[in-house]
């Protein structure tokens, strides 16, 4: 059992994470949302993507921890927290996969296409139109936002920065 000393320090470690992670997602989102040229664009958005994964992998973490030393109220606050960020940005993370892993989802071997291609089976069994899985990704942008659109998967930049804001004050706020 670890003693409340330990704790707070736990806990301080773990917002320290949450911190970074939420400065890199408002910098990166300012960065995607400025860009003007369609492959700088790109990385930005991808750039956005893991630091908004990582920011709730930070707070699933912080979580996790309140969970292992049975402290219920500052779980109780996180996870509702995650539950609305995963709600409002549900794509994040396969957005931030399919950039990570890109080779694979190029050549048709990514992890969201082998699930496609278990639908397509049964599709085909059923005499249905089969869905492509393709790699096509293209973006829609305006002054306010950018979305990433991939695989049927969209991330809205501005919907993303904001959730995220929302999720660490919480976090920030339940693991002081």
């Amino acid at each position: 059992m670890e003693t409340e000393e330990e704790q707070v320090f736990k806990r301080y470690e773990i917002r320290g994470f949450v911190w970074r992670w939420a400065n890199a997602v408002e910098n990166q989102a300012a960065r995607t949302i400025a860009a003007r040229e369609h492959a700088d664009r790109e990385i930005q958005a991808h750039y956005f993507a893991v630091a908004l994964t990582n920011l709730r992998t930070a707070v699933w973490w912080g979580r996790g921890y309140c969970d292992k030393v049975k402290d219920g109220e500052r779980s109780k606050r996180l996870t509702p927290a995650l539950d609305a960020f995963d709600s409002a940005v549900p794509h994040a993370r396969d957005v931030r996969n399919i950039g990570e892993h890109f080779e694979k989802y190029a050549e048709g071997k990514g992890d969201l296409q082998e699930d496609q291609r278990e639908k397509n089976k049964q599709r085909r069994a059923l005499n249905l139109d089969e869905i492509p899985s393709s790699l096509a990704i293209w973006w829609d942008a305006s002054e306010n936002t950018v979305g990433v659109n991939v695989l049927g998967r969209r991330l809205d930049v501005a919907e993303g920065a904001a959730a995220g804001a929302t999720l660490a004050e919480v976090a920030l706020e339940a693991l002081n």
